[in-house]
């Protein structure tokens, strides 16, 4: 597997704080809705709540390293996001954000709350987190990762494969990704007891009900060419 690398493309194109979304892009007040419309939840169909959680801004952000072809002048303030997803027993956390001091310094991070701070303002504790996705290893990702002592955290095969080996041979294989990340997977990894990471082939998880849903919020090209339109 070939990993294409790009060390500053970052995901997360909107503003909301706090908003509540069902896995399919619907408010939370509708997921009560059937499929067919009718008004009535399906009967035995798991329901879920999905929030969009807002804990920093990187400033003057160009705009041309989200967007191929952009204005190369033209700049925003990318407010940083992480996704939380409750419902059929599990809190799920797409992504887990960053909070190292080297990146809150080099990026000139505004408004700034570590991601397991951030989870509080829907009275959730780091701890009740029962499952991590990490949809890929770039540090505004993957860096939070030890920040959620009790979740099983779950990532592409390849990714781990790659990150925690081959990459780390030649200096240009591995940008964007943090030592410390890829260390805090593999005490993930190393942990006594039951296992704590699973590493699964890619669309091959079907243990955890968001999958799908989760790899379209942690993809870069497909919120950025989103926004794109959107403008």
């Amino acid at each position: 597997m070939k990993i294409r690398e790009s060390a500053f493309l970052f995901c997360f194109l909107m503003a909301a704080c706090v908003v509540p979304y069902n896995c399919w892009g619907q408010t939370a007040a509708s997921s009560q809705n059937s499929a067919s419309g009718d008004g009535h939840a399906t009967a035995g169909a798991p329901q879920y709540e999905i929030y969009a959680i807002r804990y920093a801004t990187l400033p003057d952000f160009p705009v041309s390293a989200l967007v191929q072809g952009a204005d190369r002048t033209r700049k925003l303030d990318l407010a940083m996001i992480v996704w939380l997803v409750k419902g059929n027993g599990h809190i799920i956390l797409v992504d887990s954000g960053f909070y190292r001091d080297q990146f809150l310094k080099s990026w000139k991070v505004r408004d700034f709350v570590k991601p397991s701070d951030a989870v509080a303002l829907l009275g959730i504790k780091p701890e009740e987190i029962t499952d991590l996705v990490i949809t890929h290893m770039h540090w505004d990702h993957a860096d939070g990762m030890d920040l959620f002592p009790r979740a099983h955290v779950w990532i592409q095969k390849d990714e781990y494969t790659y990150y925690t080996g081959e990459a780390w041979q030649r200096k240009d294989t591995h940008g964007g990704i943090d030592k410390d990340d890829v260390l805090a997977a593999v005490k993930t990894n190393l942990e006594a007891g039951s296992p704590l990471l699973t590493a699964t082939r890619r669309r091959s998880c079907q243990e955890l009900p968001v999958t799908r849903a989760a790899s379209t919020l942690g993809n870069h090209s497909t919120l950025a060419s989103a926004a794109a339109r959107a403008r």
